[in-house]
Order: C-alpha cells, then structure tokens, then sequence
C-alpha cells in the first residue's frame, strides 16, 4: 500500500481514496510528489543563494 502522506500537497489523499484508485495512478501522485519536493528544494537553495529570505513577500501579505 501506498502511504498517503507521500502525495499530499495541498489536498488531503486518505488509504480509502487510494484503494480505488488504479496502481499507474497512485505511481503518478508519488512521482509528481516527488518532483513538487525537488522544486521546493531548488526554490529554497535559489532564496537562498539571492539573499531572500522571503519576509518582504510575508510583509506584503499582512
């Protein structure tokens, strides 16, 4: 079984969800997961490397 964790982001993905769903699609989710955190990661080293600490952005939301 695939643990639902691995494919959560920005919904919520449960063990019944995945019980229905095709084992190609449940191999999808993992893989586009783990490209998501790739480019988290790169996003961060990129902040980062520029010097952004990301607080202008939070400053403006407020």
């Amino acid at each position: 079984m695939v643990d639902p964790k691995l494919l959560t982001t920005g919904f919520e993905v449960t063990a019944e969800d995945l019980q229905h769903t095709p084992l190609r699609v449940q191999r999808l989710l993992i893989y586009l997961r783990g490209r998501i955190q790739i480019l988290e990661a790169e996003n961060v080293r990129l902040k980062k490397a520029s010097g952004d600490s990301g607080n202008e952005i939070k400053a403006e939301l407020h």
